[in-house]
């Protein structure tokens, strides 16, 4: 994918090294649309224009379509509590393994900042209840991982998110 952008006129050697913010918003195409945009539309590095092999990942946003339909993230100190409130009477008196066959769905979920947080926070009472369970602590240094796990089963088989929204639900 080649990388091009609007052309804001103030760049007059076109071929010339970019200073744009990696994480601003950026538009990609195949080497075939290249040429359907002028000089100063696409972006260049050392000299050539600006490509990203097949495979790689590049961590820019895409499109103003996110912004222009209002889908944006729930900060974290609001979801934290949301969630925490709303699985203090759900968790009490559940095992860990009852966690394990929690189903959780957002129906409005924009940015799925909840269900985030709900698997986080699942996952943390999961590992909670498991360890004062079997009566063995995981070592500090396995922890994370065994979270990530807990958090991966969560993931894919207890959380579903919908919304009408079809760039919410991509």
């Amino acid at each position: 994918m080649y990388e091009v952008q609007r052309d804001d006129g103030k760049n007059k050697d076109k071929k010339s090294q970019n200073t744009r913010d990696e994480l601003d918003v950026a538009y990609f195409v195949k080497q075939e649309d290249l040429e359907n945009y002028t000089m100063g539309e696409r972006v260049f590095e050392n000299g050539n224009p600006k490509m990203y092999p097949k495979g790689s990942f590049i961590y820019r946003l895409a499109g103003r379509d996110r912004q222009n339909s209002a889908s944006y993230y729930t900060p974290e100190s609001l979801t934290r509590c949301l969630v925490k409130y709303a699985f203090k009477e759900l968790l009490k008196d559940k095992t860990a393994d009852d966690i394990l066959k929690l189903k959780v769905c957002e129906p409005a979920m924009v940015s799925a900042a909840f269900l985030n947080e709900a698997v986080n926070q699942l996952a943390e009472k999961y590992l909670e209840l498991k360890q004062e369970e079997i009566y063995q602590r995981i070592p500090i240094d396995e922890y994370l991982q065994e979270k990530q796990k807990v958090k991966m089963f969560l993931a894919d088989r207890n959380v579903i998110g919908i919304d009408l929204n079809p760039v919410a639900v991509e």
